[in-house]
């Protein structure tokens, strides 16, 4: 499981999990061209990054928008220039992406495949993109895996438990979040298997509205849940 040897940030949850999703909707409701909303998502997501280590989140995941050739433009460009940014080689942010790939053009695979090779030797902070990612899709596959172990004998279907199925997530290299903040009142299925347990906070911002205070707020929250625990 890829988590750093010490946990940072006591008040700060040691995964966070974020939905950076619905770009095209919201340039559309706001009568903004998609072009200059693609170019707003970038530069959120590289805050979003900058946030991560100013508040010491050792493990964070963004589930992204690839929905038009506009955005997937964007993320490329995104990925070449996050694999050479000075902070992710400074802080040693390993970049891993987990999500259907075999959906994607090859030449945006082969980018992110880079990225993930560059920084594989990193390991002070964890930055998760999911990308043409489907809770659903996710378990569905973990459970073929199991039914072809099954299958060959290679395990018992009388043995079968909850930890085999994690370890064939995805997902399997990473701890379950702690936080998970959800735009739209929405719960779009992100990292579906391990929402359980997670404290959820919802917000009614689209995710290019979603500012510090938002983000302040969602922390705010998941203390106060935690006080409660």
């Amino acid at each position: 499981m890829l988590i750093p040897s010490i946990l940072k940030g006591q008040d700060m949850p040691k995964h966070l999990a974020i939905n950076a999703t619905r770009i095209r909707t919201w340039a559309t409701k706001n009568n903004i061209d998609i072009k200059e909303a693609v170019k707003k998502n970038l530069e959120k997501l590289k805050d979003l990054i900058e946030l991560q280590i100013k508040k010491d989140i050792p493990l964070l995941t963004i589930q992204l928008s690839t929905k038009n050739e506009e955005e997937i433009d964007g993320l490329k460009k995104f990925f070449k220039e996050l694999v050479l940014d000075e902070l992710i080689i400074e802080k040693k942010v390993r970049i891993y992406v987990i999500g259907n790939l075999n959906a994607l053009e090859p030449d945006f695979v082969d980018i992110l495949r880079n990225a993930m090779d560059k920084t594989k030797e990193y390991d002070h902070y964890f930055l998760n993109f999911c990308v043409k990612y489907d809770g659903h899709e996710e378990i569905l596959a973990a459970t073929k895996l199991l039914i072809r172990k099954a299958l060959t004998e290679k395990i018992s279907i009388d043995d079968l438990n909850v930890e085999q199925l994690k370890e064939n997530l995805s997902s399997s290299y990473f701890m379950a979040p702690e936080l998970m903040i959800m735009n739209n009142h929405h719960y779009n299925g992100l990292l579906l298997w391990d929402a359980k347990g997670s404290t959820i906070y919802f917000t009614d911002k689209y995710w290019l509205d979603f500012e510090k205070k938002d983000f302040d707020k969602a922390i705010d929250f998941f203390n106060q849940n935690k006080k409660k625990d």
